[in-house]
């Protein structure tokens, strides 16, 4: 038999396959109902989210300049009432899309847990040390991630944008194609900066995993009786120092990537304001527009950078996703060398006598046992505890 090889690639990219797909969706199957008012939440947030700002144009251009007191206090009670509302429904949205990711979860493990206990015992001696453990328990915990992070996050930059352009659009198309101006700017260096810190966080990781290993394998039982049996304590340090620092630069090379990036999209938001005030203003001179709409304008910018930001990376996002269910599927289709037939029967002894004969043994293609016979008769007689009693010398 040829030996199994269990050693995957990590660094290349999931391929993603029509089959690969439903295989992911079959896992959100049975949840489809609580999906379902995942969405209708998100939606419901994303609409609830424009009513503060379209409120205080009213209260600026319409409530303040009439001194109506009782119009005020109508408009500033809606607008908080929609902000308790918003918020309320972020903590059912929220807890449903949690409720779904943990029971995702919850399922992926214990198939995984099961399928491990069938595989042969040559893949527990060929796999790296800690893998399994990590793919069981990170690389599973990531998929509670990628639901209520990526997918999450996606669907609600995705409403938050069209209900904020539809909103833009409808008061003033002058001033949301102004507003679009900068959206450009924003894209192509969010991606870049994306890829170079999925980079880096993969270079990261796959260090991190370095460490662990060295320190499992050095600090169990049987790894410090060798440490210290033949004195390499000093030799074992050193590894670990070295393979720590290495660990620290990337972690610190991953915190201050894109740090220049941050700065120019801090003076882009910034910018953005003043092109809308700039422009509203010869709108407003012209009677185009109002005080109000030019604030509720630049109140609204924030929803619109902020998704566009966030939509930008979801490639990177997503090909992370798919790389974590493609770990996760790579054990899960490892086939059990040993398998019971369809028609095998449940064996059931109440008495009898065991016999070997002519058996053979093969451990791969290491040869073990070869023509044994064996007799083992049933036991006649059980030793009870008054017999030994009587026969125990004490």
């Amino acid at each position: 038999m040829a030996r199994m090889r269990f050693d995957f690639d990590q660094t290349k990219k999931p391929e993603l396959t029509l089959t690969f797909i439903r295989r992911i969706l079959n896992y959100f199957k049975p949840h489809t109902l609580k999906l379902v008012f995942v969405i209708l939440l998100i939606l419901a947030t994303s609409a609830l989210g424009l009513v503060p700002s379209l409120l205080l144009q009213k209260i600026v251009d319409k409530a303040l300049p009439q001194h109506d007191l009782t119009q005020l206090s109508i408009l500033i009670g809606l607008s908080i009432s929609a902000t308790i509302l918003l918020n309320l429904l972020q903590v059912a949205q929220g807890y449903l899309s949690t409720w779904i990711a943990k029971n995702i979860t919850l399922e992926m493990k214990n198939n995984l847990y099961r399928h491990l206990t069938f595989l042969p015992q040559s893949f527990f001696t060929t796999v790296k040390e800690g893998e399994i453990l990590t793919r069981l328990t990170s690389d599973v915990d990531g998929i509670q991630q990628v639901f209520q992070t990526t997918f999450i996050n996606a669907l609600s930059s995705i409403f938050i944008l069209a209900t904020t352009l539809f909103a833009l659009f409808s008061m003033s198309p002058i001033l949301a194609a102004v507003a679009l101006v900068t959206v450009p700017l924003f894209i192509l260096p969010t991606r870049k900066v994306g890829k170079k810190r999925w980079q880096i966080a993969s270079a990261s990781q796959t260090a991190l995993s370095r460490l662990n290993q060295h320190t499992q394998e050095t600090l169990n039982t049987s790894g410090s009786t060798l440490m210290k049996l033949f004195t390499k304590e000093d030799e074992s340090f050193q590894t670990f120092d070295q393979i720590n620092q290495e660990v620290t630069a990337l972690q610190i090379k991953e915190s201050l990537a894109g740090r220049w990036f941050r700065m120019a999209m801090s003076v882009l938001m910034a910018i953005g304001p003043m092109l809308i005030y700039l422009v509203g203003g010869f709108l407003l001179a012209k009677g185009q527009l109002t005080i109000g709409g030019i604030i509720t304008f630049a109140s609204l910018l924030g929803r619109l950078y902020n998704p566009v930001t966030q939509l930008s990376n979801i490639q990177v996002d997503l090909m992370r996703s798919f790389a974590l269910f493609e770990r996760i599927f790579e054990y899960l289709d490892i086939t059990p060398e040993i398998k019971n037939s369809p028609t095998a029967k449940e064996l059931v002894i109440q008495e009898g006598e065991i016999t070997f004969e002519n058996v053979d043994f093969r451990y791969e293609e290491n040869e073990v046992l070869k023509n044994i016979n064996l007799h083992i008769r049933q036991v006649k007689r059980w030793l009870s505890l008054d017999y030994l009693e009587q026969a125990s010398p004490l």
